[in-house]
């Protein structure tokens, strides 16, 4: 999980001991509104609290949000938002306070039971309350003027500001991981470009993969698109399409552009395999550009991958333009999700050699989805890995993430990749 902001008050010294604190709460959006928890003071602040011990994140998010709300988390729609930080010197003791609050969108269902306030927090007078992200921000907003800005306060408001960010520009804003302003501007001439070409056929344009996921990294991602259409298109709006693909792929990142058409008739009610009218990828452009004809015959068919894209689609994508994704994509049964992922690692304990840094984080978000239903980048993948697997495989992880986010040059163990993508393969099939 990604470190979204620190807030260290630097009021302590090295030599005091620490007393470290996890909490896990829930972004949860209803009807456009956030569901929150107010006190007496008006603070409003997420649905949430302390880890127990034993528990995994998603058991503390799921007893957290029914005892402060009365409702019921939808498991297979938890997905990792990032943490933030805090480092102080305890009010209370001559200690070092250090606390992490792990923050995850969920979904939940329409039925309410009652809640369970602590003593304590009956004494604060806290209750369930619900506000668009600017109500709440300029509730919050108001309570520090009239009190100060203490740091637990100010780590409730600029949460909340981190949830509207990333609400306005469709992708995790974390320390490290904001497209960079050319790829903003290579998505909106794409876009543009696309009405003028597919005009009322166009159905929208929709960004998923690590471009919304809080990963990107200009030399290890490429730009994941789909674009929705209402018919086929006739060999000719092809040609012209993917030669405005070609030359946006060349202006993009080092891995380009991937892309597929599809119907809309495939999306909802979703077809599982799926089929799809055109794919590009940089892989694929000498193909194209040496034989575009034997290209548009050859790249049809269906594609099992596009059901772990409309997945992300669904849960964490954005929307360039069109209809929203809601009317677009139904959601994919978990089943068809598992099977695609799974086919993208199928052979690792054979390719992982040749491919050490992609297996080694995939087979990573697999077994993440098979043992907990969480839906991650490469790069959660790591992060979840790191906490759930063995601790032999710990230096394969990190050089992976290492690779992939820091574009390391790595040597890999390929003893131990293969040792590992024979062990994560065996837990996936038990």
């Amino acid at each position: 999980m990604e470190r979204l902001l620190l807030l260290d008050s630097e009021n302590y010294t090295d030599d005091m001991a620490e007393i470290t604190r996890i909490a896990v709460r829930g972004i949860i959006f209803v009807d456009g509104k956030l569901l929150l928890i107010e006190d007496n003071r008006n603070e409003v602040k997420l649905p949430g609290g302390g880890q127990e011990e034993g528990e995994t994140d998603i058991e503390t998010l799921i007893r957290e949000v029914r005892e402060e709300t009365g409702c019921t988390v939808i498991t297979e729609t938890v997905r990792p938002f990032g943490y933030i930080e805090e480092k102080r010197k305890s009010i209370h003791e001559n200690m070092i306070w250090h606390h992490f609050s792990r923050l995850y969108f969920c979904d939940v269902t329409d039925e309410r039971s009652g809640t369970e306030y602590s003593e304590n927090e009956k004494k604060h007078g806290m209750q369930f309350r619900m506000y668009t992200i600017d109500e709440a921000i300029a509730r919050n907003r108001a309570m520090l003027n009239n009190i100060g800005e203490l740091i637990w306060n100010q780590r409730e408001y600029r949460t909340l500001l981190l949830i509207k960010e990333y609400m306005e520009k469709g992708v995790i804003i974390g320390e490290e991981n904001m497209l960079l302003p050319q790829t903003d501007n290579l998505i909106n001439g794409f876009v543009e470009r696309s009405n003028a070409i597919l005009q009322d056929n166009l159905v929208g344009v929709y960004l998923h993969g690590s471009s919304v996921m809080g990963c990107f990294n200009p030399q290890k991602s490429d730009i994941d698109l789909i674009v929705v259409v209402e018919r086929p298109l006739p060999d000719p709006i092809k040609k012209e399409y993917l030669d405005m693909v070609v030359r946006y792929n060349a202006m993009g990142p080092a891995k380009g552009i991937e892309m597929s058409i599809v119907l809309r008739k495939v999306c909802k009610p979703f077809v599982y395999p799926t089929p799809y009218e055109l794919h590009f990828s940089d892989g694929h452009l000498d193909s194209y550009t040496a034989d575009p004809d034997g290209y548009f015959s050859r790249m049809k068919g269906v594609d099992r991958d596009l059901a772990a894209h409309f997945t992300i689609i669904n849960r964490r994508g954005k929307c360039l333009c069109g209809a929203p994704i809601e009317k677009v994509f139904a959601q994919v049964p978990g089943s068809d999700y598992l099977d695609s992922i799974l086919y993208d690692v199928e052979g690792a304990a054979e390719e992982i050699a040749e491919h050490p840094m992609y297996l080694t984080l995939n087979l990573a978000r697999v077994l993440a989805y098979k043992e907990e239903k969480l839906v991650l980048s490469k790069k959660e993948g790591g992060d979840w890995a790191l906490r759930h697997l063995p601790s032999e495989y710990h230096p394969l992880i990190m050089d992976a993430m290492r690779e992939y986010s820091e574009n390391a040059e790595v040597v890999y163990d390929g003893t131990l990749a293969k040792r590992y993508a024979e062990y994560v393969l065996g837990q996936i099939t038990q």
